[in-house]
């Protein structure tokens, strides 16, 4: 890789600084090629900074509140003017900063821009809406408390640090919370949200001057004003290894490895980035390779530098069958030691160095990603000179400097372990990219004399290609009994050949800084692939080596199956995504679509490699194959190799069948309980499917009853505080579907929740819609695709994916005028076709009574 070259195209031209009078920084970084700016206020304020209230969630409750309204726009007011523009707003607080950011077509700036300062500088703060937003974060306090990987988290934070703030979670103690006054959140307000303590970033479609302009105008009205520096304890040397465990009602187990390492800004920062690759990133690092392909002893492995500001955690992070953690650790530290002693091989260096790379490109795709890379390296980092000199860094590694540094750091005496454990009463198992044109270059469709259909989108700029190999599937096309099968045949297509062994597979992709991915949905499966241009011919020679020469592996097989099982049993200890499969065989029944892609339990354990090399002759085969391809490419090029790798493919008879879905299987009201500290209420409906005409109706009734500006959303969440997150979404087929609203709330108000549900509906039924609403939301809808179009690999699965429905593969511009032409009328008649009440399901999971 050529990182002059590189340098040249991502950093010819420097980000523009400025910093007001009143000590706000503002920064610039121009980009006309999408027409879209993203627009972010970083204030440098997180939960380390809250002083005597450490462990409150101050920074987080802030982060809430300032959506509340504005001397300028109430509550509602901010998310629809926004909204109007065709934008989207959201905002996190993390340990050392708060990042609020707007995303939106480029005439959007001026709004951006006063809605931020107004945010930042003019919060009401009220004491009606404080009591409100209070009982609303204990209700996401309640969703953390249910999710297993952030308990084990915040355990390995807490047991790391033991002086240093990272000990506490961001969004608070629960009993520290529930403490905090409306008096003490005005201050905090006062003294950490003023324009010295902020940095204002825009990436995209502005020039330098408009965005000082308006931030002079917006911003520079404020001025500076004293700024405490909070006491932030320096953590004690570790001297020995920690270990702990956890029990909970899970049904895997889950451990966690951390090393104390330096921050983000020392020198060997670099070097960690590159050992995590080699050591647990990707199917070929080392660890995975030793641990799950090898021994079997885990179902996932990998690992990541965690590296904020002074101080963070390399750690590793698994999954296994309980059981095995000992012989997981012992393992683990052994693999390490074996490689601080004999080093990597070149081969292993120079592809983890190339991915390093790749990954801060993938980092630069949109507008959204360099505002966030400038704002972080600017406030977290302090120097916005660093992306380029992390690359000289990278660049200069060798292997040996790799290992020494590694040598400094993952020792023994830094190393903390934690696992979490099913209860001793709980029984496991079984038994137990880059910027485009707005306007962008259409697909061309390829058919080949056997069917297969090759669509291509050259778009010069960003180097890089992506493939999105695709096959008709999911439960239409599985046998009985034998569920998830298309998912596992996807698993095995992107494992062994007949001329490599999975791990070869892994290793030969990765060493182009690419990794060959299978995919899987409820209707479709497949393989996918992303590229530096230049290297399209390892993509064409891996994806027809996975789809004519697969080898079906037996010990592969069983290891991927006891994966996806796992997957499956992870998500069963979430309670949304245990309603949301559950509600699935409640509201469809015997119909295919009633299990998702992953399959079932019993079915699942009962698939042999049998069953998936039956099943691949009859569902891998061209006609019901499309290769989608996005990106700088040659299309001659691309073609011919393409062609000639597949010419030789034949076809097999075969048509995927047609199964509609009517009436649901159950209707009215299910209440069930779960050991949860939430409850989550769903009401659901029969919905169009994705072939059909009145399905775009449906995706704007979707977008009317989601998102922040939603009347459901403000009326149950913004101004009753009823629930923490609620809104809408759809299971869609080609053929019918499910639509449905959904809430996550506390028990005593469940019933207020699914009133106000039911009442939304009723409205939507009356055709009872404003036209500000629905022009808002048709915009909203408009951006969110223009949005997407700017990675090649969104392109190249929308269009992939249109083809195999039917629908016509360049559909978007077809979208756009089919949705500007959508009326009230049409809103209702959608609603009154498909949202009947007595077509619908209530489904609510709620927390278990005490004693039971």
């Amino acid at each position: 890789m050529n990182l002059s070259l590189l340098s040249e195209k991502l950093f010819g031209s420097e980000p523009h600084k400025r910093v007001l009078d009143n000590g706000l920084t503002v920064l610039c970084a121009p980009d006309f090629s999408a027409g879209l700016l993203s627009v972010q206020v970083w204030v440098k304020t997180g939960s380390i900074h809250e002083g005597d209230l450490l462990g409150s969630g101050l920074s987080h409750y802030l982060e809430h509140m300032v959506f509340k309204g504005t001397e300028k726009y109430s509550c509602r007011e901010l998310t629809q003017v926004v909204q109007k523009t065709g934008g989207s707003m959201n905002a996190y607080t993390t340990f050392d900063r708060t990042v609020y950011h707007i995303d939106l077509p480029a005439e959007g700036l001026e709004v951006a821009v006063d809605v931020l300062a107004e945010m930042m500088l003019r919060a009401k703060l009220t004491s009606e809406d404080t009591a409100r937003e209070r009982d609303v974060i204990l209700r996401e306090i309640d969703m953390r408390d249910d999710d297993p990987d952030s308990i084990l988290a915040e355990t390995v934070l807490a047991e790391t640090f033991r002086t240093h703030p990272y000990r506490l979670p961001v969004i608070g103690l629960r009993s520290a919370f529930a403490k905090v006054t409306h008096e003490q959140l005005c201050r905090y307000y006062r003294e950490r949200y003023v324009p010295n303590n902020m940095v204002l970033v825009v990436a995209g479609a502005a020039s330098p001057d408009a965005v000082y302009g308006m931030a002079e105008k917006f911003f520079g009205v404020v001025p500076a004003a004293a700024l405490g520096a909070p006491n932030i304890p320096v953590e004690l040397p570790q001297l020995a290894m920690r270990r702990g465990s956890l029990q909970a009602d899970v049904q895997v187990l889950r451990g966690c490895m951390a090393w104390r390492i330096p921050g983000m800004r020392h020198a060997d920062a670099p070097a960690l980035d590159v050992f995590s690759i080699l050591l647990g990133m990707g199917q070929s690092g080392r660890l995975h390779r030793r641990l799950h392909e090898e021994l079997g002893l885990v179902h996932q492995i990998d690992g990541s530098n965690w590296a904020p500001g002074s101080t963070g955690l390399f750690w590793l992070w698994y999954t296994a069958t309980p059981g095995k953690r000992n012989e997981i650790e012992k393992t683990v530290c052994e693999t390490i030691a074996d490689i601080l002693r004999d080093g990597f091989t070149e081969k292993e260096f120079s592809k983890a160095q190339r991915a390093c790379i790749i990954a801060f490109l993938e980092s630069r795709k949109t507008v959204s990603g360099m505002a966030g890379q400038l704002g972080a390296y600017s406030v977290v980092v302090g120097d916005m000179g660093y992306p380029k000199l992390y690359l000289e860094r990278i660049q200069a590694l060798t292997s040996s400097a790799v290992i020494e540094v590694a040598r400094r750091h993952i020792r023994e005496d830094q190393l903390t372990c934690y696992a979490m454990e099913p209860r001793s009463d709980i029984v496991t198992g079984k038994d137990a990219e880059e910027v485009v044109s707005t306007k962008s270059v259409p697909f061309e469709e390829v058919t080949l004399e056997n069917g297969l259909r090759i669509l291509l989108q050259p778009v010069s700029g960003y180097p890089k290609i992506n493939y999105r190999m695709l096959f008709t599937g999911g439960g239409v096309c599985e046998p009985i009994g034998k569920r998830g099968a298309c998912a596992l045949l996807a698993t095995m297509l992107a494992r062994d050949t007949e001329k490599r062994t999975a791990a070869e597979v892994a290793e030969t992709a990765e060493t182009a800084g690419a990794s060959l991915q299978e995919t899987a949905g409820n209707n479709t499966f497949g393989l996918a692939i992303e590229v530096l241009s230049g290297d399209q011919s390892l993509a064409h020679e891996l994806l027809a080596d996975a789809v004519l020469h697969p080898a079906f592996n037996e010990k592969t097989f069983i290891r991927e199956r006891d994966a996806q099982h796992s997957g499956l049993l992870e998500d069963e200890d979430d309670v949304v995504e245990f309603g949301k499969r559950r509600l699935r065989r409640l509201f469809f029944g015997d119909h295919p679509f009633a299990v998702d892609y992953m399959g079932l339990e019993d079915d699942l354990l009962s698939i042999s490699v049998a069953d998936i090399k039956a099943l691949y002759p009859a569902l891998i085969i061209p006609s019901n194959c499309v290769i989608s391809v996005s990106g700088d490419f040659d299309r001659d090029e691309i073609l011919t190799d393409i062609s000639r790798r597949f010419s030789i493919w034949t076809n097999a008879t075969n048509s995927v069948p047609v199964v509609p879905f009517g009436r649901p299987a159950q209707t009215g009201r299910i209440d069930e309980t779960q050991p949860r500290e939430q409850a989550v209420v769903f009401l659901t409906f029969p919905d169009a499917g994705i072939a059909d005409d009145d399905f775009i109706a449906g995706q704007l009734a979707d977008e009317l009853l989601s998102g922040m500006a939603s009347q459901l959303f403000v009326s149950v969440r913004e101004e009753k505080g009823m629930a923490y997150f609620v809104g809408a979404n759809r299971l869609s087929a080609p053929h019918g579907g499910m639509f449905f609203l959904y809430a996550g709330t506390s028990p005593d108000n469940i019933e207020a929740v699914l009133a106000a549900m039911q009442d939304e509906v009723k409205r939507f039924r009356a055709g009872k819609f404003t036209e500000e609403e629905i022009s808002s939301g048709k915009i909203r809808l408009s951006t969110a695709a223009r949005m997407s179009r700017q990675t090649a690999g969104s392109r190249s699965l929308n269009a992939g994916l249109n083809a195999l429905y039917g629908l016509p593969v360049n559909r978007d511009i077809l979208w756009e005028e089919k949705l500007n032409a959508l009326d009230a009328k049409a809103l209702a008649d959608f609603s009154n076709k498909y949202l009947q009440s007595e077509n619908s399901l209530i489904y609510v999971v709620k927390p278990q009574e005490a004693g039971n």
